[in-house]
């Protein structure tokens, strides 16, 4: 049976963190696993099922676009100046004009980590492309057991998303109750503005690799909270019922979009495309309010059928919501009473503790079920934030796994 240092399952953005911060150190052997057979991700909604996303595509690999949002209320060690490093480190030259404060950026060419771990690391690192079944652990090693082999290791990596976290976790006995509950960022059109401008401040800003749209927080103290933003809207979607119908549609992999947009051949998706993935816009007299809530236990894990349920797919704003979003985007602001929504995929708050501690608190000792496994998704978050998580996962696994070399734990 085979050992090595480091076990790294899943090849996402958590994947690609881990590897950064054990880079320095070549005289590891590390084992990345891509998974065989990547297989969908289900969730269920009044005995109906949904695709929810994949396990095994690399994170967002091959998604449309990937939005790089700072979580500004990290008050962590070294977060800063390694969100910054990170961000350097894959695009360059990038002007940081808003320094993430209330603007995320989109590249033209979204990070794919599973290519980057092949490309960068090659030779660096086996890859094993297998199934992680379960694993169990002792106070020396943890033995892992895939589909098709067997394998030990000093330090298991689980970069496998909220999903498939949990459902290693549960096969590997280590879940206690019987249900567990996550909040997620749900995505919507929360209402429409005919203000017929987008002032200055909540233009786009455009660099050579990317844009970056503003985004506006809407959070009131012991409330839900809102990240929003302001799109001009054309043709059919002028219609709020109608473009709420396209909320979920930008969740898809870029080949779907495209044979998508090209078969349907229809103009307002197509303007909406082209603002979502490269921040172009044309006027209009009426602009849409876009983006995502953050929803307190709106995701449950069932321990025993290893399912997702969704417990939220509308909301009703509240009366001091509706003041504080048309005191942003003016009195003209409208909505409908319930507001459709889907889900976002950033799974993250864990209700109940599974025994470990959470990535985005006391950097200098491990994530850890125990001393030799560290849980790299939106499980080990801890977070109030409505902003898009997945490349602070990126930043956090980063500081993790560099923090484990440099104090040899």
């Amino acid at each position: 049976m085979k050992h090595y240092d480091h076990v790294v399952v899943g090849m996402g953005m958590s994947a690609l963190g881990v590897l950064e911060g054990l880079s320095n150190d070549d005289t590891l052997s590390i084992l990345v696993i891509d998974i065989s057979n990547s297989e969908d991700e289900i969730y269920y909604k009044n005995d109906s099922s949904f695709k929810f996303g994949k396990i095994g595509d690399g994170g967002n690999s091959d998604l449309w676009h990937g939005v790089i949002s700072k979580i500004t209320n990290l008050e962590l060690v070294n977060y800063d100046e390694s969100f910054d490093l990170l961000f350097n480190l894959y695009y360059p030259g990038v002007p940081k004009k808003n320094n993430f404060d209330s603007f995320s950026f989109i590249p033209f060419r979204p990070l794919r980590p599973k290519k980057i771990i092949k490309d960068k690391f090659n030779g660096k690192v086996e890859i094993l492309y297998d199934c992680l079944r379960y694993f169990e652990y002792n106070e020396n090693y943890v033995e892992l057991y895939f589909v098709n082999k067997t394998v030990t290791t000093s330090k298991l990596w689980l970069c496998t998303g909220s999903q498939g976290t949990l459902k290693v976790l549960n096969q590997s006995k280590l879940l206690k109750e019987t249900e567990y509950y996550l909040d997620e960022h749900l995505v919507g059109y929360f209402g429409q503005s005919k203000t017929g401008t987008i002032s200055s401040d909540k233009k786009v800003i455009f660099t050579r690799k990317g844009h970056s749209k503003r985004f506006v927080t809407v959070k009131q103290e012991g409330v839900r909270s809102m990240y929003l933003n302001i799109r001009p809207a054309h043709f059919g979607f002028k219609n709020l019922e109608y473009a709420s119908k396209f909320r979920s549609f930008f969740g898809q992999s870029t080949k779907i979009i495209i044979i998508r947009l090209l078969s349907l051949l229809n103009p307002a998706l197509i303007i909406e495309a082209l603002y979502n993935k490269f921040g172009v816009s044309f006027p209009s007299s009426i602009n849409n309010i876009v983006g995502h809530v953050e929803i307190e236990r709106s995701i449950r894990f069932d321990v025993k059928s290893n399912n997702f349920s969704l417990n939220t797919d509308s909301i009703t704003l509240t009366a001091e919501e509706l003041d504080i979003l048309k005191s942003i985007f003016g009195s003209t602001f409208t909505n409908n009473d319930s507001i459709p929504l889907s889900p976002g995929l950033h799974l993250i708050n864990l209700d109940k503790s599974i025994g470990i501690n959470y990535i985005d608190e006391d950097l200098t000792s491990p994530t850890q079920v125990n001393s030799s496994i560290f849980i790299c998704s939106g499980v080990a978050l801890k977070l109030k934030s409505p902003v898009h998580p997945t490349f602070s996962l990126l930043v956090l696994s980063y500081l993790k796994a560099k923090n484990i070399i440099k104090n040899n734990f």
